[in-house]
């Protein structure tokens, strides 16, 4: 039977069969969350309608819901022992409720405007609160090794990212398989997906992964409201928690206008699966590479890499247009490899926190920890799609024509065009168009796609670079907590 690491010597290295069952629910838990920020901005606005600004302000407001949500869930997954765990019957829960929840909001009736949206999302956030929150708890859990930590974070994001790849595979199979190629028809398939997947995977998990005991020294109840207070007081985590919105804005706004950007400027809209699918390849590549530096250099200064890597290749996005595709894959294939670092290394690092709370309080609050990092993921979330409202006060129209988009048109359509009757066939289009985007409003894409969010990153290097916590600093927390534990037995 699986041992958990334990306080008292070195603590044993998880089996590779026990990394398997954990990681493989995150598989199906991306499928469901990344289409949130790829495609559901153009499923409501383009397929239904809705204004962009409206989309923005539903998702922003429906994120507010999280913050009663959240900590009261992160608690409960702490202190509430049951005889199934503390976590797994958050994960099992919250299951039926992800699957619902998505699919509705994926597979909208007709005529559904921002109310059905605002309903459906907030539902769904709630689902993904109930799983998402114990889960990565409950792997914080599993080890209390700084080094293995990481590789539990590792071996769960790299799944993660199978999932991506799924999530980009799906409307490949579609296109080529079925002739589907409406967004109505991408985002049906990811529900089904989900709804297949996800139980299966989770109910492995809860059969076969171990739920470590909570780790305590002292024995009076902390209420989740005093709790939340302490959390605050731990300086490294404010730090921490600061550093997490700010990537977290700034990769939630480049994912929220890639469709867009894809499509009205570069005009390539119908491989755009294949695009992300090359990029987060890129980025399942890029994990052992980030984890070998992470070793040699420390988690965080590992991070602050990374988001430098991904400013570079940034930067000069704005300058291109239709006809730079294939500098615009080698770019996006650059971005890409910095991806896994940044989603895997700052979880791993608010495990390392807990440890310093737990020392200081006596007690073990990771549920708690990780809901105010949800928290502020999700906040940030909210808020990159407020940024893309701001590409819609721009002027920006994602149903209305546009150079590049319209180029896309009649590529497809003239596949024996020469570049001069593509360029007077494109004039046409645009003249013929009731609606078409100004080169301002698409210049407001592109660096709200690229420069915008890479220097928002770029705000939290030196933060990062000094961050105190380090792997020396996390094992002496561990031995002293060891040390109160062989002094307090429960």
């Amino acid at each position: 039977m699986q041992q958990h690491a334990g306080t008292r010597g070195a603590p044993k290295r998880l089996s590779k069969r026990t990394l398997l069952f954990y990681s493989l629910p995150n598989i199906s838990i991306s499928v469901a969350q990344l289409p949130i920020g790829i495609y559901l901005n153009d499923l409501y606005t383009t397929a239904l309608g809705v204004s962009l600004g409206l989309v923005g302000i539903a998702i922003f407001v429906s994120r507010l819901t999280d913050v009663v949500t959240d900590p009261i869930i992160g608690s409960l997954s702490d202190n509430w022992q049951t005889r199934f765990g503390r976590r797994k019957l958050w994960v099992f829960l919250g299951t039926p409720l992800m699957i619902a929840s998505l699919w509705f909001l994926f597979v909208p009736p007709q005529g559904a405007d921002v109310w059905w949206l605002f309903v459906m999302i907030s539902l769904f956030y709630l689902a993904n609160t109930m799983i998402d929150l114990p889960y990565r708890a409950w792997g914080a859990d599993l080890s209390t090794d700084y080094g293995e930590r990481s590789h539990v974070t590792g071996w769960r994001e790299a799944f993660g990212f199978i999932g991506n790849l799924v999530v980009f595979a799906v409307p490949i199979y579609m296109i080529f398989a079925l002739g589907q190629t409406k967004i109505t028809d991408w985002t049906w398939g990811i529900a089904l997906v989900t709804a297949i997947s996800l139980p299966v995977f989770v109910l492995l998990a809860l059969i076969f992964v171990p739920e470590p005991p909570r780790e305590r020294v002292q024995r009076e109840p902390v209420k989740w409201l005093a709790g939340l207070r302490i959390v605050w007081r731990n300086g490294a985590f404010r730090r921490l928690a600061m550093m997490g919105l700010i990537f977290t804005v700034a990769i939630g706004t480049t994912t929220a206008t890639s469709l867009y950007f894809v499509d009205h400027i570069m005009g390539v809209r119908r491989i755009y699966p294949y695009i992300l699918f090359g990029y987060f390849m890129a980025s399942i590549i890029g994990i052992p590479v980030w984890v070998a530096i992470a070793r040699r250099m420390g988690k965080h200064r590992a991070t602050a890499l990374a988001i430098l890597w991904l400013s570079i290749w940034s930067a000069p996005i704005p300058l291109l247009d239709a006809g730079d595709f294939n500098i615009f894959l080698v770019l996006m294939l650059l971005k890409g490899s910095a991806i896994g670092a940044l989603l895997f290394l700052p979880i791993s690092m608010a495990a390392d926190v807990v440890d310093l709370d737990t020392l200081r309080s006596g007690r073990q609050r990771t549920g708690l920890y990780f809901a105010i990092w949800g928290m502020i993921v999700k906040l940030a979330a909210g808020i990159a799609g407020l940024m893309v409202g701001v590409v819609g006060l721009a002027g920006f129209k994602s149903a209305c024509a546009s150079p590049g988009k319209m180029l896309g048109q009649m590529t497809a359509r003239n596949p024996d065009a020469t570049a001069d009757q593509l360029a007077a066939l494109v004039r046409d289009g645009l003249a013929a168009s009731e609606c078409v985007n100004s080169g301002e409003s698409l210049l407001v894409l592109a660096c709200f796609y690229s420069v915008i969010p890479a220097i928002f990153a770029l705000t939290a290097m030196r933060s990062l670079w000094n961050y105190p916590i380090t792997q020396e600093r996390q094992r002496r927390l561990r031995a002293a907590i060891a040390r109160r534990n062989a002094a307090h037995p429960h």
